[in-house]
């Protein structure tokens, strides 16, 4: 199947649709549907080609839906609601679905990208065509963002989270997402990127707890604390955090205190001995 996201649909005329704006339905329809909450017929203005090809056509429709668009919840993912509504209907029987976008990162070809399992990006074998692929790891990084439920998705666009924090967060699960989310909310909290790489990791090791979410989440607000009230008097106390790297990453610092502690209790045994 294929899907004509190209507001100037050469793809459509391509396969022999010579007046596309006399369509009924078109890929600007459906999306404007979807943004309007309304029912949609998955398998509505599908066009079956003669070569056995089926295309949703792309009309003038989609000129003016970048606007439409940009005020959206959810703008990232609309296409990806459709296309995920035409595979799981019962007339599907086809082995790819394949997104032509335009040349341009718009809004319509970020939806392509948010709803793809994979990317080809043909590329003419010249040096500015070829320079312009550099961006593209800063693309992948922003699709991330599509992954974030509505809350955090919302704190990113208010900076209320900040990007590379919001991609490494992108990794947990909905209702871990929410757990961050409630505990961003309830503690004025403000997550690092350090803090959020070990929320990951946790996640990848199958480590990850409500109650590790909040321990680790909370170091943030605690440490905030001790930096506004910290004086001279007080400049030999030393954050916990400097001593990350000598435990797992799966210890909170409540079990890196116990550990310090213990070590230097027994140290302070030791002198005692010796004197």
């Amino acid at each position: 199947m294929l899907v004509d996201a190209d507001s100037q649909h050469s793809l459509t005329v391509s396969l022999g649709i010579a007046e596309p704006d006399a369509l009924e339905v078109s890929l600007g329809t459906i999306i404007s549907d979807i943004i309007a909450e309304k029912g949609i017929d998955p398998q509505l203005g599908i066009v079956r080609h003669s070569e056995g090809i089926d295309l949703m056509p792309a009309n003038n429709s989609l000129t003016g839906m970048e606007i439409a668009l940009t005020g959206q919840i959810g703008r990232e993912t609309i296409l990806r609601q459709y296309i995920g509504a035409v595979k799981s209907s019962q007339d599907y029987v086809h082995d790819y679905v394949l997104v032509d976008t335009a040349p341009t990162l718009d809004l319509l070809s970020v939806n392509a990208l948010a709803a793809a399992d994979s990317v080809i990006i043909p590329v003419a074998p010249k040096y500015l065509d070829a320079k312009g692929l550099e961006s593209r790891s800063q693309i992948f990084r922003l699709l991330r963002l599509t992954e974030l439920i509505l809350d955090l998705l919302d704190r990113v666009d208010s900076k209320q989270l900040a990007l590379n924090p919001a991609v490494e967060l992108s990794h947990l699960s909905q209702q871990e997402q929410k757990q961050v989310a409630s505990a961003m909310e309830n503690g004025g909290i403000k997550p690092s990127l350090s803090q959020a790489v070990r929320l990951k990791k946790l996640k990848q090791n199958g480590a990850l707890t409500n109650e590790m979410i909040d321990e680790i989440l909370s170091e943030c607000k605690s440490s905030s604390k001790q930096g506004d009230s910290i004086s001279d008097d007080q400049s030999e106390s030393v954050s916990i955090s400097r001593y990350r790297k000598f435990f797992p990453e799966s210890f909170t610092s409540s079990q890196m205190d116990e550990v310090i502690l213990k070590l230097l209790q027994d140290w302070q045994l030791q002198q005692s001995e010796v004197a």
